[in-house]
């Protein structure tokens, strides 16, 4: 199994289930320009909130802890692509159908349908992608794991 390995820090446990704070860091940090760029001024007010990952503590780490965690390459790339690539796709063969079908019945505002039936079925796709990463054997296929201390 090809696996991506990347820092974080223990947050808390629960029992042996490890709470885990994954540490981001973004390209303005090391970017000799981040003082005077609009982008790294701007950054600050579209970041989320931290999500926290959940693994078993097969390692012993304790709170405050820094390690490396371990993710399947392949859930995250399907993951990327399914949340990135999809409902893009989806958005341009949708329109492209809503323009065809609007054509083929002689109405005039064939570039409404187009508009209306690409976003509505990204909005949709966006609703089953959601769901499925939300699902159990999604987030089991996702699993992250505790590789060792730093």
């Amino acid at each position: 199994m090809n696996i991506v390995e990347e820092p974080g820090v223990v947050v808390s446990l629960d029992g042996n289930i490890a709470s885990i704070a994954p540490v981001t860091q973004s390209g303005c940090q090391s970017c000799a320009s981040s003082g005077s760029c609009g982008t790294s001024f701007l950054a600050p007010l579209f970041t989320n909130k931290q999500r926290l990952l959940v693994a078993e503590n097969t390692i012993n780490a304790r709170p405050g802890d820094e390690i490396i965690i371990g993710l399947n390459r392949t859930a995250l790339v399907s993951a990327s692509l399914m949340v990135y690539l999809l409902p893009l796709v989806v958005l341009v063969l949708a329109a492209a159908a809503g323009e065809a079908i609007a054509q083929s019945y002689g109405l005039e505002n064939g570039e409404v349908i187009a508009i209306l039936s690409g976003l509505g079925s990204a909005l949709l796709t966006f609703i089953f992608v959601s769901r499925v990463i939300r699902s159990a054997l999604f987030s089991a296929f996702f699993k992250p794991f505790l590789i060792d201390r730093r």
